[in-house]
């Protein structure tokens, strides 16, 4: 099977696809779940989901595409580490705070839509990326790369 999964909890992403989707069922996203899955470039998450753990994506290289429920209500830390492939990524209304070094390394991140109620912002959230873009977050502000690097030295 492609997915390890007790009650409505995934554990492990077993299976070897490029595009992935998730099973409806599952609530909750165990930390590193799909950590180092390089051959991922999309995943589906379904409605109902409304956790995803630490570093659960962390190290997929080529994930360039992910598709979150409006459900969503919490990342973990570090959830897109080293994600060097995501371009751009639309964080559902339920989400109030960004966790710590959540978009580390996003080389390629060129857009974050954040939501309306977003409170909170993690250290870090954007280290090491591509300083010279700009990221324009439409429902709040615009951060340009000046202060972007002022978000990785938080």
């Amino acid at each position: 099977e492609e997915f390890q999964i007790q009650d409505n909890q995934l554990i492990r992403y077993l299976g070897h696809a490029q595009n992935v989707i998730i099973p409806k069922g599952i609530s909750f996203i165990s930390t590193e779940a799909f950590r180092d899955c390089s051959e991922i470039t999309s995943v589906v998450v379904p409605e109902g989901v409304t956790h995803l753990g630490d570093a659960v994506f962390m190290n997929c290289i080529n994930l360039n595409d992910i598709r979150l429920p409006e459900s969503l209500k919490s990342i973990g830390e570090c959830a897109f580490l080293h994600c060097v492939s995501l371009k751009q990524i639309v964080l559902p209304p339920e989400i109030k705070s960004l966790s710590r070094q959540l978009f580390h390394s996003g080389e390629q991140l060129t857009s974050v839509f954040l939501p309306d109620n977003l409170s909170q912002i993690g250290i870090g959230i954007f280290e090491a990326a591509q300083r010279e873009k700009a990221f324009a977050f439409p429902n709040m502000f615009f951060v340009s790369p000046k202060t972007l690097s002022l978000f990785a030295q938080v």
